[in-house]
């Protein structure tokens, strides 16, 4: 019997791929480049190995992720009506191992997830039974919880974990279709910035549209390892600054602020 319903998935994963055209997306690394997802999303997502350039989004104190981020990817979701959220997390390596988190980061943006305990809105860190499928899901299997009931205007971002180091690069999918909640794109602003010069010998300007000039961000400079070389905090339409002390090489600046909205780019250093 097993064996009939491992063969019947294994036919249906086949049918599935053949029959569906989707684009392939890597998972956002940082909670502040989470991608959006709605209601009737087909993406399927490759898991890739790592964590982003903020590696302590997660409070492993507060969180039943007691490893953190392990190679993960964040996404977000706009509650445009109230209802029931749920969410299938279906891969298509049958030993992978996925843990995740659902947090609400509606009024406090991403910093929110490790200040406060109850941005955690529901939490799975089982390992997998037959079939891995997991999520908010309303299941029976260990991995599986209930789905969750949002309001209008929430905001929520999803962390999802790859603990099966040896089957990165999985291919997996999120079925929304069974929440009872639209999921809207209608908040979906980002914070737009350009460098310049770029590349240059030290001194680069950070340019943003002019909604989002005067308002507090954090910018950090990293290396490509993730390596946090620089935090400055300021309000500046366009801020400018010396880096001349800089190696020569390639560097990652960020920025956010603190309702969660972010931005990152690469800047060469000659």
């Amino acid at each position: 019997m097993k064996f009939i319903q491992k063969l019947l998935i294994v036919l249906s994963i086949l049918s599935f791929s053949v029959e569906n055209i989707r684009a392939q997306q890597l998972g956002a690394k940082d909670c502040f480049e989470a991608i959006q997802l709605s209601n009737d999303d087909t993406s399927i997502f490759i898991n890739t190995e790592g964590e982003g350039i903020y590696p302590n989004e997660v409070n492993i104190n507060m969180s039943c992720l007691s490893s953190g981020e392990r190679n993960c990817a964040w996404f977000k979701f706009n509650v445009a009506t109230s209802g029931q959220f749920f969410f299938n997390i279906i891969p298509q390596c049958f030993e992978i191992d996925i843990d995740w988190a659902v947090y609400d980061i509606t009024d406090g943006g991403c910093d929110i997830i490790a200040l406060d305990p109850s941005a955690q809105v529901s939490c799975n860190f089982n390992g997998p039974t037959f079939p891995p499928n997991t999520g908010a899901n309303g299941g029976d299997n260990p991995q599986d919880e209930p789905p969750i009931f949002v309001s209008a205007g929430t905001t929520l971002v999803l962390l999802v974990n790859n603990f099966s180091d040896d089957l990165l690069n999985c291919e997996y999918s999120i079925d929304l279709s069974n929440s009872t909640v639209q999921l809207g794109l209608q908040n979906s602003e980002q914070l737009e910035m350009n460098l310049s010069p770029n590349p240059s010998t030290g001194i680069v300007s950070l340019n943003f549209i002019e909604k989002w000039q005067g308002i507090q961000k954090t910018i950090q400079v990293s290396d490509l390892s993730g390596r946090i070389i620089k935090t400055i905090e300021t309000s500046e339409s366009t801020p400018t600054f010396n880096w001349n002390e800089l190696p020569q090489g390639t560097y990652i600046i960020s920025v956010r602020t603190k309702n969660g909205l972010g931005a990152s780019a690469r800047w060469t250093k000659i």
